[in-house]
């Protein structure tokens, strides 16, 4: 958690949404390991061990369209490497 102390993911004041499934136009479930909720804020994190693949930037980066689609005005997203600590800004 102290690798990512300056993103304030942690801190009061946000709605935590762990693995909340989001349905898509077509009746897919999605399923994002954390979204954080503030306002028209929400900001997407998902987990990841070993490895950066390319596929792991669309997913977020598709889940981020979701909710924008719901009506959240100002969408982030990040892919936390858990194992090095990296944070990659999507």
């Amino acid at each position: 958690i102290e690798s990512v102390k300056e993103y304030g993911w942690f801190d009061d004041g946000y709605q935590v949404l762990n693995e909340c499934s989001i349905l898509t136009e077509n009746g897919q479930e999605k399923r994002p390991d954390r979204v954080l909720v503030k306002g028209s804020q929400a900001i997407v994190i998902d987990y990841k061990f070993g490895i950066r693949l390319p596929g792991y930037r669309k997913q977020v980066s598709r889940y981020m369209d979701l909710l924008t689609a719901m009506g959240f005005t100002n969408v982030k997203g990040y892919l936390w490497y858990l194992s090095s600590g990296e944070i990659e800004h999507i």
